[in-house]
Parts: C-alpha cells; sequence; structure tokens
C-alpha cells in the first residue's frame, strides 16, 4: 500500500530561480501521473507556479517580527 499523501518542506532553499522553476515543473508534471496521491510543498521561496483545477497555492502571511511576548 502506497502512502497517499507526500510532502516535501524547503526542497528549493539553495537553488537558483532557473533550477526551482525546472525542478517545479518536474515535481509537478510526477505528481500529476500519480493521480492517486496529493503533494505538499512547503518552500519560503516564491514557487513561480500558477493555480490550475488541481494545484492550490496557499501563502501564509510573513511572521511579525519584534513584538514583546507576554
Amino acid at each position: 500500500m502506497s502512502c497517499p499523501v507526500r510532502a516535501l518542506d524547503e526542497f528549493d532553499v539553495f537553488m537558483d530561480a532557473a533550477n526551482r522553476r525546472i525542478a517545479m515543473s518536474m515535481m509537478i508534471d510526477s505528481a500529476r501521473s500519480q493521480g492517486d496521491t496529493q503533494f505538499v510543498l512547503i518552500t519560503p521561496q516564491d514557487m513561480s507556479v500558477r493555480p490550475d483545477a488541481d494545484i492550490t497555492i496557499l501563502r501564509l502571511q510573513p511572521p511579525r517580527r519584534g513584538m514583546a511576548s507576554g
């Protein structure tokens, strides 16, 4: 039995923009060929991917820095 969810965290941190674009294209093509698996890709970088019928992009707000805690 294969896992229905696959996740990658910060896979592109050390890539330049050209390699990031190539890697994202390859991962999207691979994910589309595996229609029964959901892929979650987490990155602090700009993904340069457009939403599509099978692609959802969620962007979090940047953290607020310098706020006193407590």
